[in-house]
């Protein structure tokens, strides 16, 4: 869990060091497990899908921490 100017963003470890130059100014919160997320609800990336009741999170193996964020939306 990273936060920078009140607002929180939530990445795989493994992916720090990939978005450095982006969260350089963002400071580490917090760790989360993935089963500690599971069932949480978050905002969309996009304002147009705000009045949808679909952004939760859910878990499975093919997700990978590999490229990306680690998660799959």
């Amino acid at each position: 869990v990273l936060e920078h100017e009140g607002q929180r963003v939530i990445l795989a470890t493994t992916a720090l060091e990939r978005y450095d130059r982006e969260l350089g100014g963002w400071a580490r919160v917090g760790t989360l497990t993935g089963a500690q997320l599971e069932g949480r609800r978050y905002m969309p990336l996009f304002d147009y899908f705000k009045h949808l009741d679909a952004f939760r999170v859910l878990t499975g193996a093919f997700v990978s921490d590999t490229d990306g964020t680690g998660t799959v939306h």
